[in-house]
């Protein structure tokens, strides 16, 4: 987990994954967009998750979800399991 950002709010939530959506930035790095049974809109950073464990991310699978929101109310995910 990284703990070098601030988050103004940090959450577990259980989920099941309904959709994930892989996105490139205007730097070309890529990043996720998830969709959960309660929340749309989680994103994934590698800062925050490394890019290899994305593969793990199955969706119709059920995780255990950390995240951060930051101050602009955006949900980050931190680490799954």
């Amino acid at each position: 987990m990284n703990n070098n950002r601030k988050w103004i709010n940090e959450k577990t939530l259980t989920s099941r994954l309904l959709e994930k959506r892989e996105l490139i930035d205007k730097n070309l790095r890529s990043y996720l967009v998830l969709r959960l049974e309660q929340v749309d809109g989680i994103f994934v950073f590698n800062s925050n998750v490394k890019e290899e464990r994305w593969f793990y991310l199955q969706e119709g699978q059920e995780y255990n979800f950390s995240l951060g929101e930051n101050e602009k109310g955006y949900l980050n995910l931190l680490d799954f399991s």
